[in-house]
């Protein structure tokens, strides 16, 4: 019998055309793909699969998920028992850890799993993964921004009201919420002394179980002379590595292995056109990077500090002044009187 005419009804494709296609799917997806049996042992793997799991094709085959992935292993087995046990799929769950080839870096990847039947039983799972790390970072970035910048309007408000006699308190305050955010062990606000010879640290902020800082961050004319100079010349001195010091920093280096110093931060801090000390902060457990763009963005907060303490500095003079006033004005009545 001859088909109908107009028949929409295409001729089935044979069971070889069929694996070929799939083949071809498995060879030339950009994404990962897989299967695991029952055990949760890899059978089938594309080259995007074993690119994410640091490890060759042939390599992944006949392993189970724990060997090859042992830091991702127990936050996806569960999904796959589900599927195993359900038959039905978990879609589009993120799944986040490092892997060998970066064991330092978190990776985040979209994954799904699917049951594939045979004979009426669920004999494995079949995964798809897409890696969206970058995605992610950047989702992470642009929220870690506007939490830094909540936090800093709300110290520049904090700093603009302050009365004299809650500035201390406040300083304290604002290098822990600073320190805890940026992932820093310990802060201080150093300031120069009258004669911009001497650079210390007059409010001091430490995580517990460290030790506090030294006192004398360093003088023009001693072996720590090279901090205050760049400070003192409202550049912004970034430290990731005491290996990254130039040579004329050489004592200034020995300094910092003395103290135990791994990474540090120093934000000049301007009152008008005079830098009157440096926001600091510094780790000594581990080396932190500190992008360029942090200390841009703390500068503005270290020149309310500065302005906040010479306006404290200030009413203090004024009242001590007021004080001589009526101290002289007191005497003076006295003799007249007598």
């Amino acid at each position: 019998m001859k088909p109908r005419s107009g028949s929409t009804d295409a001729p089935s494709k044979a069971p070889r055309d069929r694996f070929e296609e799939l083949e071809t799917l498995y060879r030339t997806a950009p994404i990962g793909i897989g299967l695991v049996d029952r055990e949760l042992r890899f059978v089938r793997v594309n080259e995007q699969l074993a690119e994410y799991a640091g490890m060759p094709r042939e390599e992944m085959l006949g392993r189970t998920t724990a060997e090859v992935v042992p830091e991702i292993a127990p936050k996806t087995e569960p999904l796959y028992r589900r599927v195993l046990e359900t038959g039905e799929p978990v879609l589009a769950v993120k799944v986040s850890g490092p892997t060998r080839t970066e064991p330092r870096r978190e990776r985040h990847w979209l994954a799904s799993y699917s049951p594939l039947e045979a004979g009426g039983e669920v004999v494995g799972v079949s995964i798809v993964v897409q890696d969206v790390t970058e995605r992610q970072e950047q989702e992470d970035a642009l929220e870690e921004q506007a939490a830094f910048e909540r936090l800093l309007a709300d110290l520049a408000y904090q700093l603009g009201v302050v009365e004299p006699e809650g500035v201390d308190e406040l300083m304290r305050v604002t290098l822990r919420r600073m320190c805890e955010f940026l992932g820093a062990e310990r802060s201080a606000v150093a300031l120069f002394s009258a004669g911009a010879q001497r650079l210390s640290n007059d409010y001091v902020w430490v995580a517990e179980r460290l030790s506090a800082p030294p006192s004398l961050v360093g003088e023009l004319a001693s072996e720590t002379h090279w901090f205050p100079q760049q400070t003192a010349g409202g550049d912004v001195l970034a430290v990731s590595s005491i290996d990254d010091l130039p040579a004329e920093a050489a004592e200034q280096k020995a300094f910092l292995q003395r103290e135990g110093i791994q990474s540090c931060l120093l934000v000049p801090m301007k009152s008008g056109n005079r830098v009157s000390g440096a926001l600091i902060f510094d780790t000594v457990s581990r080396p932190r990077t500190w992008p360029p763009e942090l200390g841009r963005r703390l500068k503005p907060v270290a020149s309310l500090m500065a302005n906040t303490l010479a306006r404290k500095h200030a009413e203090a003079e004024i009242l001590g002044a007021l004080v001589q006033v009526r101290e002289s004005e007191n005497r003076f009545r006295h003799v007249a009187e007598n």
